[in-house]
């Protein structure tokens, strides 16, 4: 075994304790839906399609509705400010770069996908 693949199963080994912490939450994220509203739902879907969502991104998403109106960019950070704390009992957290936009973790981010994946 080569020391790639020595990497690759301690990084595959990792991400298995990852997921087996959020499986461990699952029935409160699934069951429960964690009382996310419907828009807070949105920009959770939006944040789980891409690595980074910028603000104008998020906002065409979460508004897409003909009945609603556009918002401002502080309807996302609010939405994105209930989400944290939402989230951060499940140890899964919304970064934000500056200029550049909001983001979960990468093995959050799967993890959370496949969650969802569960189920629908």
């Amino acid at each position: 075994m080569s020391l790639t693949d020595r990497e690759r199963i301690e990084e595959l080994e990792e991400e298995v304790r990852g997921l087996r912490e959020l499986l461990a939450h699952q029935e409160i994220l699934v069951g429960s839906g964690l009382g996310l509203t419907r828009m807070e739902r949105r920009v959770l879907t939006a944040l789980l399609s891409r690595d980074v969502c910028s603000s104008g991104y998020l906002v065409s998403r979460v508004y897409r509705d003909a009945e609603e109106p556009l918002q401002p960019d502080n309807g996302i950070q609010v939405r994105i400010c209930w989400l944290r704390r939402k989230l951060a009992p499940l140890g899964i957290s919304i970064s934000v770069k500056r200029d550049v936009g909001y983001s979960v973790a990468p093995p959050r981010r799967e993890a959370l996908r496949r969650i969802a994946e569960l189920r629908g």
